[in-house]
């Protein structure tokens, strides 16, 4: 009895290095794009702000620190969509990707326009000018 555990419980291992290694040589067929997104005005990090590979499914969310990651990419050439609310869009062309590399896109967002004249105050009136 106690040799079968320990056949199976070798079994077992040698399966599932197999299947990590599997795993990792499929990983190094792709490549990844990271980066810091920073509010072009003030250099702070821009919370929220969506990273996305246009015409595709693939893209990522900023974090607190304005940092992104979009891992697995096929190789190939992409265009960078960055997007938030408050910001105008950022697109940037001819992103090339190799096989297994990593790719570093740092970005600047330009805040739009302040629209309104003035901020209101918390009880509804506006501010003397």
């Amino acid at each position: 009895m106690l040799k079968r555990l320990i056949l199976i419980g070798i079994v077992s291992i040698v399966s599932f290095g197999a299947v990590c290694h599997r795993q990792l040589d499929q990983d190094s067929k792709f490549s990844s794009i990271k980066g810091k997104v920073r509010d072009s005005a003030t250099g702070e990090p821009v919370i929220g702000v969506t990273v996305a590979i246009k015409g595709t499914k693939m893209g990522a969310q900023t974090d607190p620190s304005g940092r992104y990651r979009i891992a697995r990419i096929p190789p190939g050439d992409y265009i960078v969509i960055c997007t938030s609310v408050g910001y105008y869009a950022v697109e940037i062309p001819d992103v090339r990707l190799s096989e297994g590399v990593t790719r570093t896109l740092d970005v600047k967002l330009k805040l739009f326009p302040n629209v309104y004249p003035s901020t209101l105050h918390l009880d509804n009136t506006r501010p003397t000018q």
